[in-house]
């Protein structure tokens, strides 16, 4: 692992309908300018923006031309919504996995962040996606073992180019609690395959929590290799079954990141500090995120060395 660094991400970047792969390379320059302006020297890269697995090498060329031009650095790449698992479409998203860690090793990118949150479809695409029914992983034997199984075929690929791979913790999929989590990673028993700590996509649910976010943490503690941080705030009323989930600030929601991050770090976690947001403006959110994250003692005692 790395130095603890804390990154931007360029999810904030995307946009429906105006897909950024077209883009030509001034314009990345621009759209990447607008993260690196409010004060990061690293980003995320996210596939909803740009899907570097998509690309030819020429156009990765250019993304990583723009990228030094705004003057970003790469934590990693994270490639959602592309599960190897997924009912229709597996074969496809495994043959995009092992595209996107060939550009990873072009880009000389050190992480993919993977996972097996679905493509979003229905209701999801009328109003806050994770407030509405969604397909959900069957929790089965079968299902255990054939993720493990493509997870192999990952993680042996991603050794070979030098990549680590890390699961993104989601809702309604196997890496939707730490129990689930702890089953694959000693399924597939890859050196080079970890956790991506997302404990925020486990708090919004539209119900009861699996499982407390520290109890998450806690069992993935020594396994994180990425983190998507993002917060959200919970209002409840159990007697109806109600609970309603709404994007916030980092310092504001149900996760209490000074903790999580303490404990992280008391672990062993090196690793970048990548900020999220939906709704709003995620710019600013991004932006006061990092002053927040900068001004904990966990975060400047590892960056100071």
């Amino acid at each position: 692992m790395g130095e603890l660094v804390v990154a931007g991400s360029t999810l904030a970047l995307a946009r429906p309908g105006s897909p950024a792969r077209a883009a030509d390379p001034d314009a990345w320059v621009r759209e990447l300018a607008t993260i690196s302006a409010l004060g990061f020297a690293h980003v995320d890269l996210v596939s909803a923006w740009v899907s570097p697995g998509t690309l030819p090498p020429a156009r990765l060329d250019d993304l990583r031309g723009a990228l030094y031009q705004a003057g970003l650095a790469l934590t990693g790449v994270s490639l959602v919504r592309a599960s190897v698992i997924d009912p229709v479409s597996a074969d496809a998203n495994l043959e995009l996995t092992l595209a996107t860690l060939e550009a990873c090793a072009r880009l000389e990118v050190p992480v993919l962040s993977i996972g097996f949150h679905r493509p979003l479809q229905g209701a999801q695409l009328r109003g806050p996606f994770w407030m509405a029914p969604a397909p959900e992983d069957p929790d089965d034997d079968a299902t255990f073992a054939r993720a493990i199984d493509r997870l192999g075929q990952v993680c042996r690929r991603a050794g070979e180019l030098g990549v680590e791979v890390s699961l993104e913790l989601h809702e309604g999929t196997l890496l939707d609690r730490g129990e689930r989590v702890t089953r694959i990673l000693d399924g597939v028993a890859a050196a080079n395959l970890g956790v991506n700590l997302d404990i925020g996509n486990l708090v919004r649910v539209p119900g009861p929590v699996v499982e407390p976010w520290q109890a998450t943490l806690e069992a993935c503690l020594g396994r994180i290799n990425y983190w998507h941080l993002k917060n959200y705030i919970r209002l409840e009323q159990p007697a109806r079954g109600l609970a309603l989930s709404a994007p916030c600030g980092l310092a504001d929601g149900e996760i209490d990141y000074r903790v999580a991050i303490e404990r992280a770090v008391e672990a062993g976690y090196r690793g970048p500090l990548c900020i999220e947001h939906y709704g709003g403006d995620p710019l600013w959110v991004m932006q006061q995120a990092r002053a927040y994250l900068l001004s904990l003692q966990s975060v400047r005692s590892v960056t100071s060395r």
